[in-house]
Formats: C-alpha cells, sequence, structure tokens
C-alpha cells in the first residue's frame, strides 16, 4: 500500500524582511558615490555611508539561501526518503 505525503509549499514570511535588507545593501554598494565625497548629517549622506556595507547584503544573502536550499532538502529527504535533484524545490 502506498503512502500519501501531503506536501504543502514552503515558505516563511518571517524572512522577507532579511530578503529586503539583503536587496538593500546590494543596492546601496551599487550607488555611484561623487569622488571626495564627505558625509553630511543628512539622509543621503547616511545611504551613502551604508555604500561602505553593501559587502554584509551579499554574505546575508548566501547564508539565507543556504538556509532555504537546505531546509528544502531536508523536508523532501523527510517526506520521501531520498533526495531527486530532477524535482527539487518542488516544495
Amino acid at each position: 500500500m502506498s503512502k500519501l505525503i501531503q506536501i504543502k509549499k514552503f515558505y516563511r514570511p518571517e524572512l522577507d524582511g532579511l530578503r529586503f535588507f539583503t536587496f538593500f545593501f546590494v543596492f546601496l554598494q551599487h550607488l555611484p558615490v561623487p569622488e571626495g565625497y564627505f558625509s553630511p548629517h543628512t539622509l543621503m549622506g547616511s545611504l551613502f555611508d551604508l555604500h561602505l556595507h553593501g559587502w554584509m547584503g551579499v554574505d546575508l544573502f548566501l547564508c539565507l539561501s543556504s538556509f532555504l536550499i537546505t531546509k528544502l532538502l531536508y523536508l523532501e529527504w523527510k517526506s520521501k526518503g531520498s533526495i531527486s535533484i530532477k524535482d527539487f524545490g518542488e516544495f
């Protein structure tokens, strides 16, 4: 007798904020900063200051992606007892 496995979509809404910040930091990293720029105490000055920390967005993105891929692989292993590269991401 075969088992009927109910598969529900894997979505973690609490990670949406992290996804935003990863995008935002990478976006700031690519902002053109005028040569010889010094930071005034304004909103735009603060954004240019964050430009120096854009690399954190890439690191956070890689960590987040690693977590999500590992979680999907674990869920597939738990439900099917194996991992199919062909069907990966069906959750």
